[in-house]
C-alpha cells in the first residue's frame, strides 16, 4: 500500500500462490474491495491484505448520496477512510487539541434538506453550507480521512472527560475472540466498564440467541484454554475463563490513549445482544440508551 515498490519475491508469490487462492475464493475477477457502513477488525484486514486483496474503508452516507471518499490504489490505506471525491470538501468543527471533531461535508452530492422538516434541516447546516455529519473523525497529514467515532455516542465521565466508545469497545473484540459485543458504560461514573455478550448460537427457527456457546466459541475454549465448556453460565463461572477475558481487557489497556479511556471492570452477560432483545437496530447496529437503560443494575 501506499505506493511503495513491491517487496522482493512477491510478484513470484501471486504468480504460485496468492492468484490461486483468489481463483478458488472466486475472487481472482475482482480488481478492488471496499467496505463501508461499519468498522472492520484490523486483523481481517489484514488478513486479507496478506492474500493481496486489500480491503479499504469508504465513507458516507445517505445525506451524501453515499460514498463521499475514495480511495485510489496504490496509494490506499488500511487505517483511513480515503480523501474527498472530487467537487467535495470536508472540514473538521470544533477540533479538540488533537485535531478530532465533527465531520462536515459540502459538494453537489450532499442533499438539499429533510422532507418536510424544516427545522431539522436547518439544524444539519451551517452557515457556510457544511452538512454536519455527527460523526466524529480528523483529516491526516496526507488529507486522508481518520474515523473516530459517533459524537452522539460519547461518554462524559463525571470528571468531565469525554470518551469514545467505538474503538474501545473494536479493540476488545479484536482482543478476545469469545466476545461478541463489547459495551462501555461510563456516563457520568467514575470510570469505565464493559458490558460483555459471549458468542452463542442461536435458534434455527427464530434466530433468537440462546445461552449456548457457539461451536466457534466452544472450540477455541477447548484448544487455547483446555476447557469443556458449553453454556455462557459456565463461562461465567469458570475462573480459566475469566482469568483469559481479563487478560483481553489489559491488552486493550495498554493500548488505551490514557488512563481515563481504560476498562476498571467488567461483566458477562447472559447471552448476547440482539434485535428482538432491543439492543440492536435491524441492521445490527448498538442501540446505546436501549442498552444503558436494560443493563443499568
Amino acid at each position: 500500500m501506499k505506493g511503495d515498490l513491491s517487496p522482493f519475491g512477491f510478484n513470484f508469490s501471486k504468480l504460485l500462490v496468492l492468484n490461486n487462492i483468489k481463483k478458488e475464493l472466486g475472487m481472482d475477477q475482482i480488481e478492488h474491495l471496499y467496505y463501508g457502513a461499519a468498522p472492520m477488525k484490523q486483523r481481517t484486514k489484514d488478513f486479507f491484505a496478506t492474500l493481496n486483496m486489500p480491503v479499504v474503508s469508504l465513507y458516507g452516507l445517505s445525506e451524501t448520496s453515499g460514498g463521499c471518499t475514495i480511495q485510489e490504489f496504490p496509494y490506499a490505506s488500511l487505517t483511513n477512510a480515503g480523501i474527498p471525491f472530487p467537487g467535495t470538501s470536508f472540514k473538521i468543527f470544533n477540533p479538540n487539541e488533537k485535531g478530532v471533531g465533527e465531520i462536515c461535508i459540502k459538494g453537489r452530492n450532499v442533499f438539499m434538506g429533510y422532507l418536510k422538516m424544516e427545522k431539522v434541516t436547518w439544524q444539519a447546516f451551517d452557515s457556510e453550507g457544511y452538512f454536519h455529519t455527527g460523526d466524529s473523525g480528523y483529516l491526516d497529514t496526507d488529507g486522508q480521512l481518520v474515523l473516530a467515532g459517533r459524537i452522539k455516542e460519547l461518554i462524559i465521565t463525571s470528571g468531565g472527560e469525554n470518551v469514545t466508545p467505538g474503538p474501545i469497545e473494536l479493540a476488545m473484540k479484536e482482543s478476545c475472540p469469545l466476545v461478541s459485543h463489547a459495551f462501555v458504560v461510563g456516563e457520568q461514573k467514575k470510570y469505565l466498564t464493559f458490558l460483555l455478550s459471549l458468542k452463542v448460537s442461536y435458534h434455527e427457527s427464530t434466530n433468537v440467541p440462546t445461552k449456548y456457546l457457539s461451536i466457534e466459541a466452544q472450540n477455541f475454549i477447548k484448544i487455547k484454554l483446555g476447557l469443556k465448556i458449553k453454556t455462557v453460565e459456565e463461562a461465567k463461572k469458570n475462573e480459566i475463563v475469566l482469568k483469559y477475558i481479563q487478560r483481553c481487557v489489559n491488552r486493550v489497556n495498554e493500548r488505551a490513549v490514557n488512563r481515563v479511556h481504560t476498562i476498571k471492570k467488567w461483566v458477562i452477560l447472559d447471552t448476547d445482544f440482539s434485535t428482538d432483545g432491543g439492543e440492536l437496530t435491524p441492521t445490527l447496529k448498538i442501540k446505546r440508551n436501549v442498552i444503558s437503560k436494560k443493563y443499568a443494575e
